[in-house]
C-alpha cells in the first residue's frame, strides 16, 4: 500500500496539464466581455458603450494579470522540485481547481462593480488560490527529498511568507475594504499582482545586502 506522498508522477505531464488549464482560464476571462448593443450606429453611442463596460475591462485586466502571476509562481515552484509525489499532485490539482474558478467572480465583480458582496466574493476566491500556494510550499518544506539540492530553503521560506502576507492577507483586506468603497478594494486587488510581478531575485538580493 502506497503512503501519501510516496507515489511519483511524471513531472512534464503534470506541468503540461497545468499549463493547459491556465491557458483555458485566460481564454474564458476574455470571453465574458461582450460587444455592447448600440441603440444607434453613432460614434457617441459607441463611446458611451465603451465607458459603460470599462469596469468589466479593468477587472478583466486584473484577473488576467493575477492568472499570469499564478502561472509564473507555479512555474517557479515546479522548478524547485526533483519529482512530483502524490501530495504535490493533489495540492497542484487543488490550486488548478481554485484558479479555474477565477472567471466566475471576475464576471460577477465586473457586472456589479459597486456591490460590496461581489467584490468580497472576488477577494475570497483569489485568496483561496494564494492559500493553495502556501499549502504547496509548506508541504515541500516539510517533505524530505522532494526539493532540489540547489534551492535556498531560507529564500523559499521567505517567499512562502510573502505569499501568505501579500496574497492571502491582502485579498482578505481588499474584501473587507469593499464594504467601505469597492473602488478602493479594486486598488488593493490591483496592487497584489503588481507586487508579485516584481522579480523575486531582486527581493532576495536586497535581503542579502541588509543581512
Amino acid at each position: 500500500m502506497l503512503r501519501f506522498g510516496y507515489e511519483k508522477f511524471t513531472k512534464p505531464r503534470v506541468e503540461a496539464f497545468s499549463d493547459g488549464v491556465f491557458a483555458i482560464i485566460v481564454t474564458l476571462l476574455v470571453l465574458d466581455i461582450k460587444i455592447p448593443d448600440l441603440k444607434a450606429e453613432t460614434n457617441a453611442d459607441m463611446f458611451q458603450a465603451i465607458v459603460s463596460i470599462l469596469p468589466k475591462i479593468l477587472i478583466w485586466i486584473n484577473s488576467f494579470l493575477i492568472t499570469c502571476v499564478i502561472w509564473m509562481n507555479h512555474h517557479r515552484i515546479m522548478a524547485t522540485l526533483k519529482h512530483i509525489d502524490s501530495g504535490i499532485f493533489w495540492l497542484n490539482n487543488l490550486l488548478l481547481m481554485a484558479s479555474s474558478l477565477i472567471p466566475f467572480p471576475t464576471s460577477m465583480f465586473g457586472s456589479h462593480p459597486s456591490l460590496a458582496s461581489a467584490a468580497t466574493f472576488y477577494g475570497i476566491c483569489l485568496m483561496f488560490t494564494a492559500l493553495c500556494f502556501v499549502f504547496m510550499r509548506v508541504y515541500i518544506l516539510k517533505t524530505q527529498g522532494i526539493m532540489n539540492d540547489d534551492v535556498n530553503r531560507a529564500s523559499f521560506l521567505a517567499a512562502t511568507r510573502r505569499t501568505l502576507v501579500f496574497g492571502c492577507s491582502f485579498y482578505l483586506f481588499g474584501a473587507a475594504v469593499s464594504w467601505i468603497d469597492t473602488r478602493a478594494a479594486f486598488v488593493v486587488f490591483f496592487f497584489i499582482p503588481l507586487y508579485f510581478i516584481y522579480p523575486t531575485n531582486n527581493r532576495v538580493a536586497q535581503t542579502d545586502k541588509k543581512q
